[in-house]
């Protein structure tokens, strides 16, 4: 659940962002990369979904020159009845995405779609496809995006948006982010609507990236009664290839 940046150049690293998808601008044709993380703790959406325990994560990314991309992402989860998300005995999460990013007119445009899947889990409503629209824009001293994400069958629920909201600034080596996002249930029998935040600094020291990242939930129905939804902070290593 976790793209590792976006188009609009405004991702914060969550692990790692999503777990959010490719921002590589192609220099040639055909481009391949890999990624790895270790993080504190792998938070999608102000939910924990390793029980606040700590996650490792890697993937793999192809560009090519016209925009198009695809790749996998892939982390380990925490199956735990007592857990924010149960994945039914699935101890392993694979995202499959695949899309196409450009820009017009200095808007960056990210359009794709993703499907997150968990080997070994005992119900398909785990198994979920995600849609979405991306738009960002650079005004040089600091960047901001917007996504829309739309599932027809969110984890068993039913039409289900995310509405994710981004901004990052450099500052010297440092470079600051902030997020907010929207879960919307069209169904409020299905979820109870909510927000998450995140605000985070990162910084690149030979050839690794070093995050820590603050992030916490409003508005959950009768307030955040468990730890994984409770505001925490995360740290997070990464390397990419």
């Amino acid at each position: 659940m976790k793209r590792q940046k976006t188009i609009m150049a405004c991702a914060i690293l969550a692990a790692i962002s999503t777990t959010e998808i490719i921002a590589a601008e192609a220099t040639e044709e055909h481009q391949f990369s890999a990624n790895m993380a270790m993080t504190t703790d792998y938070v999608w959406r102000g939910y924990s979904q390793s029980d606040n325990h700590p996650a490792i994560q890697g993937g793999f990314d192809y560009v090519h020159s016209s925009g198009f991309y695809l790749g996998t992402w892939a982390s380990n989860v925490e199956s735990d009845p007592g857990a924010s998300y149960n994945y039914d005995g699935a101890s392993t999460e694979i995202d499959l995405y695949a899309g196409w990013s450009g820009e017009f007119s200095g808007v960056s445009i990210d359009v794709g779609a993703l499907h997150y899947e968990y080997p070994g889990t005992d119900t398909r409503d785990n198994n979920t496809n995600e849609y979405h629209l991306g738009l960002g824009y650079d005004f040089g001293i600091a960047s901001v995006g917007a996504t829309a994400n739309y599932s027809d069958d969110y984890f068993g629920a039913d039409d289900t948006y995310y509405w994710d909201f981004t901004a990052e600034m450099p500052v010297g080596m440092v470079t600051l982010a902030a997020h907010y996002g929207i879960t919307d249930y069209d169904d409020d029998n299905k979820g109870d609507d909510y927000a998450d935040w995140r605000i985070g600094a990162s910084i690149e020291f030979k050839g690794f990236g070093f995050d820590l990242a603050y992030t916490e939930t409003s508005g959950v129905s009768g307030g955040c009664k468990n730890t994984t939804c409770d505001g925490t902070a995360i740290f997070t290593v990464s390397k990419a290839f």
